[in-house]
């Protein structure tokens, strides 16, 4: 499958590159929208994801990368309210209402 690189940010002390992919994207059999590689240090995101939860998806991801040690409920719950505040400050440039 085609990766596309959209870019490569720092988290965790670390360079991660952020990529789509066409998906359904599958983790442990489950579908998702992203997923971390730590392997390969790479934020994968499903190419269909777009909008606000496209960046709700990289906070996400950026989320577990910065602490592994966080329940899944934690962190999707971090990065919604992230999401939230950024889109509410008109700083994502659109809003979904």
């Amino acid at each position: 499958m085609a990766h596309i690189k959209l870019t490569e940010i720092q988290a965790g002390c670390q360079t991660y590159e952020i990529m789509t992919r066409r998906g359904p994207l599958k983790v442990d059999g489950a579908v998702v929208d992203g997923f971390v590689d730590f392997d390969k240090r790479r934020i994968v995101i499903d190419d269909k994801v777009e909008g606000a939860r496209f960046v709700e998806v990289i906070l996400h991801e950026v989320e577990h990368i910065q602490y592994p040690y966080l329940d899944e409920s934690v962190v999707e719950q971090a990065a919604k309210e992230k999401t939230d505040i950024l889109s509410e400050l008109n700083l994502l440039g659109w809003h979904d209402d």
